[in-house]
């Protein structure tokens, strides 16, 4: 089970490292971020290699109270009447307490602490030289004591305590909410909560508490509002060392929500803004030529937003309105609403590709930023219900919740008037949404059959729509789609049909024949122009141009994201996403599917593509030994999939074979079933079509079961396709292939050295597999040694893929004691009692033994540690 004690472990490995160095550490995070909890698993390791460990604890209502921390924690002397003083008598008592070079003194809440305290443990230190563990809050300048603790014990180091990522947020989830949770209520509270731990535990428990976060059909899914007023304490601890105009200031941003620093300035005095942000109260982002300010977390301004009327309720909320109203003054600007006609220009859009300071923030402008404009859009087709008025309004719609019976109500209170034109523009409007929000392709193909009759010109459009849905969610047929030639259709037209052939061609293998058609002129739809795009750098990645894919669709990405544009996001971080998997880099695909998937709007446009980006978090997750994490975030990308995909890597089968899931229909210990399942993936893409996802389930099933014969028909596959990238899958399956394992180990080295760092990882292990499995025990340690050594090259995350594929089985003492105990039906904490260590301790021993022999449970520890 998933601990917060598992969280933020980088952060431990660091202070312990320090600390063992002689090295005092001060542990920085605000109320909630976990910095405790670090600080007691740096104790407990330091306790496992019997050092001396001394505790002392800051409590505000004692600050003024000379020595009474040390009194309390036992670390003063009131019976040595020779003492000259209680502070000397003190240091005499702590001098004592210590042993040379292993003892750690730990200061908790340490900005509380009284300050003779504090200048007792300081001059303890420059006599008795001990290491110094802290914790503390961020705090504004005028409460920060120039002679605290941290700053006066020398040598030492500040360690920030970052907030979670999405990632870590899901792994903290699990053991809140057991089950699948649906992927938009982690989001919801991942932006809610900042990352903080202590805010995720507080926002879960207590909306599950109240109903709002429920089991629906076996999902936990969140209602429109979590918070609750139980929060209110939870919030208290973040702005405890607030000034009264600093709390007024921050309850008046918190009304205000996103907006440029110059209309901060002027809601707010420059002093109440510098002490918001010491406090890690506001987070600030590059947008254009300015900078946007919002309260983070989200929580805190979701508090005041929730505070009942007031007098100062009253007087900030006029004051916004007076700020607020003048124009040019700094509001978030807007982009220009929609055109009528959703056939013509895409809207300009500022670009802008600095990096994003929070995901939070940008979590929160995208959501005021897509309220205020459906709000808009939905008074303006109210007022005046049309095609040029419905296209935009449902356009907005399915960004975020869209739901069926809403998207109903507008077609059908839309009165068919107007051109052939804007008519086509609201069918192809509809049958998206019926296609992606109903998930019902059948009704989307009736939808569009039945608008061609009065389309005219624009029949051939929604024949384009028609076919793009197709090979998103159905099939790409043997046969291409039709070719529009310019002059006999719309220009446009053709420039969408162009779009839709190219697609075909890069589900079917041959991204260069697609490339030269994406190089034709760009269509104005705005659907197709994205999906354009997206597709121009999945192109770029399957023709094996890793490094212009990876430039492509990460620059499209910033700029997506710059100007709040959700309809092009998940899929060029799905290009982005593959590129870094491929190249073994799962720590910045950990972080970059982090940032992605915290997004938090969706457009529902968008969903094949946020399906195979939680598949790869799953896998990610899985290689870094998160089995809870990887099996909630497999469940969220099979129950968002719209159904079979075209992408390669795309569905989660792989990752619940390896889990042994049940609902994937086989049991952890069958293999052979759970690559039977890949490759009924494998069968059903093939005869859809979807060829690249073929070539990309069929290898997937290889690593669970290398057959010779499944590679052969691979290689018959994939001899066929031009795609550059399915060389290396053709490379991997000729490994596969070969009995001889020198062959494929010599086949995957290549691929390591050629960049392709997954696919020759995957291949070196079915060599090591295939050695053991004849019984050349010592061959196999010798390919797994060399490889290893080759994959340190390319940073530890390529190392773990192979202990994954490829477990060495090779136990410490230490780790095989552990294992043999609980292989014996002792408990964690019985282990950990008998060998007079944490349970912490066993727990990691434990963990790194399942790594090594290659399974992931408990009951099938004797048979392993037997063979």
């Amino acid at each position: 089970m998933s601990t917060p004690r598992s969280l933020h472990l980088e952060v431990q490995a660091e202070a312990v490292d320090h600390l063992r160095a002689g090295r005092s550490v001060d542990l920085v995070g605000p109320a909630g971020s976990g910095r405790t909890t670090v600080l007691a698993e740096v104790c407990r390791t330091l306790l496992d290699d019997e050092w001396t460990v001394l505790r002392v604890q800051g409590v505000a209502a004692l600050r003024d109270r000379p020595l009474e921390a040390l009194a309390v924690a036992g670390l003063t002397s009131r019976s040595d009447r020779t003492a000259p003083s209680a502070v000397a008598g003190a240091v005499a008592a702590i001098e004592g307490a210590v042993r040379p070079a292993r003892t750690l003194v730990v200061v908790d809440d340490a900005d509380d602490l009284d300050r003779a305290s504090s200048g007792a443990l300081v001059a303890a230190h420059a006599r008795a030289r001990f290491a110094v563990l802290s914790a503390s809050r961020p705090q504004p300048s005028r409460l920060r004591d120039p002679y605290r603790l941290a700053t006066e014990v020398r040598p030492g180091v500040e360690l920030q305590v970052p907030a979670l990522g999405y990632v870590d947020t899901q792994t903290l989830l699990a053991d809140l909410l057991p089950g699948t949770i649906d992927a938009a209520t982690v989001g919801r509270l991942y932006a809610a909560a900042g990352g903080l731990p202590g805010l995720v535990t507080a926002l879960a428990v207590n909306a599950r508490r109240r109903g709002r976060l429920a089991l629906v059909d076996g999902t936990w899914v969140a209602g429109p509002d979590m918070w609750t007023p139980a929060l209110a304490r939870s919030v208290a601890p973040l702005v405890q060392d607030l000034s009264d105009d600093a709390l007024e200031a921050l309850e008046t941003l918190s009304l205000a929500g996103a907006v440029t620093t110059s209309t901060a300035r002027s809601l707010v005095t420059p002093d109440a803004l510098e002490e918001l942000d010491a406090c890690r109260l506001l987070r600030f982002v590059p947008r254009g030529d300015q900078t946007v300010v919002g309260v983070f977390p989200q929580a805190v301004a979701d508090h005041y937003r929730h505070l009942g009327t007031s007098a100062r309720r009253l007087r900030i909320e006029e004051r916004l309105r007076l700020a607020l109203h003048v124009a040019g003054r700094g509001v978030v600007a807007l982009p220009a609403a929609p055109r009528p006609d959703a056939l013509d220009d895409a809207p300009a859009v500022v670009r802008d590709r600095a990096p994003w300071e929070s995901d939070t923030v940008r979590h929160r402008m995208l959501v005021e930023h897509w309220y205020r404009e459906t709000v808009y859009l939905r008074t303006r087709w109210e007022t005046e219900p049309s095609p040029a008025t419905a296209v935009p309004y449902l356009r907005a719609l399915l960004t975020g919740d869209a739901d069926a019976a809403t998207v109903r109500a507008v077609v059908e209170g839309t009165p068919r008037t107007g051109d052939a034109r804007s008519l086509a523009a609201l069918d192809n409007w509809h049958a998206l949404a019926v296609a992606f929000v109903e998930k019902d392709l059948d009704a989307a193909r009736r939808v569009l059959r039945a608008a061609r009759a009065e389309a005219g010109a624009w029949a051939p459009l929604l024949a384009n729509v028609e076919a793009h849905l197709a090979l998103l969610l159905d099939r790409a047929p043997d046969e291409p789609p039709a070719p529009a030639t310019p002059g006999e259709v719309e220009d446009d037209v053709a420039a969408t049909a162009a779009t839709v052939r190219a697609e075909w061609l890069v589900f079917r293998g041959d991204p260069a024949a697609a490339l030269d058609l994406l190089a034709e002129p760009r269509t104005r739809t705005p659907h197709f122009a994205s999906s354009a795009e997206v597709l121009r750098g999945l192109a770029l990645l399957l023709d094996d141009r890793l490094d212009e894919a990876f430039a492509w669709s990460a620059r499209h990405l910033d700029e997506a994201r710059s100007a709040l544009d959700v309809d092009a996001v998940h899929g060029h971080a799905f290009v982005v996403s593959v590129v870094l998997l491929l190249r073994g880099r799962t720590a910045e695909l950990h972080e970059h599917l982090g940032s992605v998937l915290s997004t938090g709007l969706l457009s529902a446009l968008q969903r094949p593509f946020q399906s195979a980006n939680l598949s790869l978090a799953a896998a990610v997750a899985l290689v870094e030994g998160r089995t809870t994490t990887a099996r909630s975030l497999a469940e969220q990308s099979r129950s968002l999939g719209p159904g079979p995909s075209p992408l390669p890597l795309a569905q989660p089968t792989w990752t619940l074979a390896r889990l042994g899931a049940g609902s994937a229909g086989f049991a952890a210990t069958d293999e052979a079933a759970a690559a039977d399942a890949l490759w009924a993936d494998h069968e059903d893409a093939l005869a859809r079509g979807f060829l690249v996802a073929a070539a990309s389930s069929g290898a997937l099933s290889l690593d669970l079961v290398p057959d010779p014969r499944r590679a052969t028909a691979l290689l018959d596959l994939v001899a066929d396709l031009p795609a550059g990238l399915l060389r290396h899958v053709e490379r991997f399956a000729a490994a596969v292939a070969s009995d001889d394992p020198d062959v494929a180990a010599g086949r995957g080295t290549g691929l390591v050295e050629d960049g392709q760092v997954l696919i020759g990882a995957r291949a070196i292990a079915v060599a090591i597999r295939r050695l053991r499995a004849e019984g050349d025990v010592r061959r196999a340690t010798a390919v797994l040694d060399d490889a290893r050594a080759r994959l340190e090259a390319h940073g530890r995350p390529a190392v773990a893929i192979l202990d994954l594929l490829a477990p060495s089985g090779d136990l410490t003492d230490r780790e095989r004691e552990v294992a043999r105990l609980v292989a014996e039906g002792l408990t964690n904490q019985a282990v950990a009692d008998r060998l007079h260590v944490s349970v912490r301790t066993v727990e990691n021993h434990l963990h790194r033994a399942f790594r090594k022999l290659g399974i992931d449970g408990r009951d099938r520890l004797a048979d392993a540690l037997d063979a």
